[in-house]
């Protein structure tokens, strides 16, 4: 799951298949692990348009531990 936000985090948006795609498992597993940190991410837009975003606390975390720079 962490590669999951750490993703997220360089590539803001991305939809369930593409985050499946670039992690090379099923969609299914994707939307599964998301339920599982669904506090620690957000779903933004329309569900067709719409992709996948850490949370503004979130980020904040990172940066403040130095996990991921901006």
């Amino acid at each position: 799951m962490l590669k999951v936000i750490l993703l997220l985090k360089d590539n803001q948006g991305l939809k369930s298949n593409e985050i499946a795609e670039k992690m090379g498992v099923s969609e299914i597993s994707i939307r599964r692990d998301m339920q599982k940190i669904k506090s620690l991410i957000e779903f933004k837009e329309a569900t067709k348009t719409g992709g996948y975003f850490i949370t503004s606390n979130l980020e904040y975390r990172l940066e403040k531990i130095n996990i991921c720079k901006k």
